[in-house]
């Protein structure tokens, strides 16, 4: 839930950034660094879930019938 509200926020503070900011040089900076933030904002759940120890079997709950991969 609060990855979503991290993303909503990022999303208005973009709105409100191109609102507020004048058209010109600096606008076009600032979307840039806002698209970044942005993109790191929805990549990083899959960043934490790489850094895991994730046991593919347990996630999936497989049930290999007593037999051992590997």
């Amino acid at each position: 839930m609060s990855w979503l509200l991290q993303v909503a926020a990022v999303a208005l503070l973009t709105v409100l950034a191109d609102v507020v900011l004048p058209s010109g040089q600096i606008n076009k900076y600032v979307k840039g660094m806002m698209a970044i933030l942005l993109l790191i904002v929805l990549v990083s759940p899959l960043v934490a879930l790489v850094r895991q120890d994730v046991d593919l079997f347990d996630l999936l709950d497989l049930d290999l019938g007593g037999y051992e991969i590997g």
